[in-house]
């Protein structure tokens, strides 16, 4: 066939060096900025589990409070105070209690699928355009966590969410899978390199992550009250942002102090979050992820410290998830 023949001979070709050059690069950065595929599906389950959770026990309760226009923020205000949130919020279309209780509920399905892996791109699509949207008509109810949650939803368009724990996984082809993952590979430190998924998409997920971190200890070395190790004692005085054990480790400033600085520490070696492997690389992310639980129990900071721990979740190697498999399979 004549266009097929043109078609091809239109498409440039590539050189053996340039693909083995390429090769070598992609495999070099595998350790360090792939992620495994049962990583993409935990962080799947999680995010999706969060959006539920957000959607039933947070949205809808105060649907007709903060959505309506018979609520704190009526789309006239909406309008006069931001807007280009109003002209971009689906949610500003219409300001009933029924319609907007109509796109949360299609959401909550858009979550569930997210959720059971299935249409996973699709589903995280939507889930994307419809957390935006809906935080656009009340940008007031919104916090850090919820706009972490929206920019990952929008990084996981460019991952392969569905490659494990999910309905989609086992129609993905070898055609889809070739260029992201490859056989397992045994190495001695439990750390396959070959097992991940590494792209484009992995590697600005992780960075941004990472990002999000370094600017945040840049931002602590120029406080004064960070580095005089007064910051965090400070903030367990305030009452009304302790819950939990809060209260009760209010009155040890010595140990706050502590945190204050080990805070500050792993902060500062962020970095190593991407730069290190194996074992090492797994023992910061836990550090971290502990870490966020802690602001969990102690402090009111929403679904920040989930959203973080989730992506964290992203950076555990293979040989983390061979240990973890093996203790749920006991």
């Amino acid at each position: 066939d004549y266009r097929m023949t043109s078609a091809t001979q239109c498409r440039p070709a590539v050189s053996p060096r340039y693909a083995a050059v390429r090769e070598s690069i992609r495999e070099r950065a595998r350790p360090h900025l792939g992620i495994d595929p049962r990583a993409l599906g935990a962080f799947r389950v999680a995010v999706a589990l969060f959006l539920l959770v957000d959607l039933l026990i947070y949205r809808l309760p105060a649907v007709r409070a903060f959505y309506t226009d018979e609520g704190v923020l009526p789309r006239s205000t909406l309008a006069e105070t931001f807007p280009l949130l109003e002209r971009a919020s689906l949610h500003a279309i219409s300001g009933s209690a029924r319609a907007q209780t109509g796109l949360l509920a299609v959401a909550v399905v858009a979550a569930v699928c997210l959720l059971v892996g299935y249409r996973t791109r699709a589903a995280t699509g939507l889930s994307l355009l419809l957390l935006a949207s809906l935080y656009a008509r009340n940008p007031y109810v919104i916090n850090g966590g919820n706009s972490i949650l929206a920019v990952f939803l929008f990084l996981s368009l460019f991952l392969p969410l569905d490659a494990r724990y999910s309905l989609g996984s086992g129609r993905r082809g070898d055609s889809d899978a070739r260029g992201d993952t490859d056989r397992r590979a045994s190495d001695d430190r439990g750390d396959a390199p070959g097992l991940r998924v590494c792209s484009v998409g992995t590697a600005v997920a992780l960075l941004t992550l990472v990002s999000v971190y370094a600017a945040n200890a840049v931002s602590k070395y120029r406080s004064d009250a960070w580095v005089s190790g007064i910051a965090v004692p400070r903030i367990f005085q305030l009452g009304e942002f302790t819950v939990g054990v809060g209260p009760l480790v209010s009155e040890y400033t010595a140990v706050l102090t502590a945190v204050n600085w080990t805070w500050i520490a792993l902060l500062s070696v962020s970095p190593f979050l991407v730069v290190a492997t194996g074992r090492r690389r797994t023992a910061l992310a836990l550090a971290f992820v502990a870490a966020h639980l802690g602001m969990a129990a102690t402090m009111r900071l929403a679904v920040f410290p989930f959203v973080m721990a989730a992506i964290l979740l992203l950076f555990l190697p293979p040989g983390a998830w061979d240990r973890i498999e093996a203790v749920a399979s006991r």
